[in-house]
């Protein structure tokens, strides 16, 4: 196997592979760990033999003993921010939220299109920033689509700065 996954309680006995996600030689070239609740989010490459060969990045979330795939993304990378068993994933203009603390996790999109920049986590609760006709907000979120209000218009100066 190449370069994939691996857990470990800090002892030779206890070090294991999660999962070997690119079977064979090839390397599934995992980073950007990240703790979600009690697991693990983590981001493979993908690869092809064209000419350009990176296609994009795949999320992955494990508990150590199962790993499964939650999305794949073409092309330019997201970012993604924990809060407890909540995963923000930011992508493009979209921020989605996957509660991960379920056998099957739940997904919830919080904001379709416009938000700027990363989500930011804080205390039980997390913001992100919106881009209206006029002009910035910052959006306060528990996760749910329902849980989304408006924190704050951001006023930006007119005139010659």
């Amino acid at each position: 196997h190449g370069i994939e996954p691996w857990c470990s309680d800090g002892t030779s006995q206890g070090t294991r592979m999660v999962a070997d996600i690119r079977p064979g030689p090839a390397s599934s070239s995992p980073g950007r760990f990240l703790r979600v609740g009690a697991r693990v989010a983590f981001c493979t490459a993908t690869w092809n033999s064209g000419p350009c060969p990176y296609e994009g990045d795949e999320l992955w979330l494990s508990d150590g003993t199962t790993t499964s795939r939650l999305a794949q993304r073409q092309g330019l990378r997201w970012s993604f921010t924990a809060l407890g068993d909540r995963l923000f994933v930011h992508e493009d203009d979209a921020v989605t939220c996957i509660w991960t603390g379920r056998p099957t996790p739940l997904v919830e999109q919080i904001l379709g299109a416009n938000a700027l920049g990363s989500v930011v986590a804080i205390e039980d609760r997390a913001l992100v920033c919106e881009s209206t006709v006029n002009g910035p907000r910052l959006l306060v979120t528990d996760g749910t689509a329902a849980g989304t209000a408006v924190f704050s218009e951001l006023a930006l100066p007119l005139g010659d700065a």
